[in-house]
């Protein structure tokens, strides 16, 4: 319920069921074939909400599987790269040039898996996190180079989303 919450844009609908899920730093969720599937969808809510704690705590259960991707169950689905998650971890948390680190991992991952959905969302976070931390005042992040490679994801992503008929992320792009 977090995620069709934040996918609505129903922000203290998305805080409340998600605080009830955070209670335990999500300990008590079960260990199971769905495991990793749940814990992409905090991810997803986590940075919807910007929770810094939550995303610590979130990164800290998905780092040791940095370089997988998700599957879940017996490959009934794929959610791509492990590493798209993390960035957007350590996008929420302001370390960017660990996000910038796992982006650039997803893309490959994604992009060898041939992955194209999750491609799309990789490009399009990748470039979000770029745009944000160039208006951060981030001193090293050469502005016009940042600006120019956010533009590009932008524009790869939204050529994706359109092919593939994602028109809720290709409507995101072009509101960025």
């Amino acid at each position: 319920m977090a995620l069709i919450y934040s996918e609505l844009g129903r922000t203290e609908d998305a805080r409340t069921v998600f605080e009830d899920l955070a209670q335990h730093d999500f300990a008590d969720l079960p260990r199971d074939a769905l495991w990793m599937a749940c814990l992409t969808y905090l991810v997803d809510v986590c940075t919807f909400l910007e929770d810094k704690a939550r995303a610590a705590t979130l990164y800290q259960l998905l780092l040791p599987y940095a370089e997988r991707t998700v599957v879940v169950g017996n490959a009934v689905a794929c959610y791509g790269a492990v590493s798209r998650y993390l960035g957007a971890l350590t996008t929420t948390l302001g370390r960017w040039d660990e996000a910038v680190q796992h982006f650039e991992d997803a893309l490959a991952m994604n992009a060898r898996m041939e992955a194209w959905p999750w491609l799309a969302h990789t490009q399009y976070q990748y470039a979000t996190m770029l745009l944000a931390r160039d208006q951060s005042g981030d001193p090293s992040t050469g502005s016009g180079q940042a600006s120019e490679k956010a533009r590009e994801l932008l524009k790869t992503a939204l050529l994706t989303a359109r092919e593939l008929g994602m028109r809720v992320l290709a409507e995101r792009i072009t509101q960025t």
